[in-house]
């Protein structure tokens, strides 16, 4: 949907989906926050959710 040029994405790992980072349409509904750079640009940070029972012992919500 929205191209987000230059995005941090953070996303799950052998979760049960591929994860789209291309933009922000992903089916796990990612969360998008605008964060600023280190050379005082403005980028963004999007932040994936797991689709396999994240509630699991020993998983995280995020890899």
């Amino acid at each position: 949907m929205t191209a987000l040029a230059g995005a941090a994405h953070v996303d799950a790992q052998d979760d049960v989906i591929a994860h789209d980072t291309d933009g922000d349409a992903c089916i796990c509904g990612p969360t998008v926050v605008p964060r600023r750079c280190s050379d005082g640009s403005l980028g963004w940070h999007v932040t994936h959710n797991r689709l396999d029972a994240p509630e699991r012992p020993g998983r995280n919500a995020h890899a």
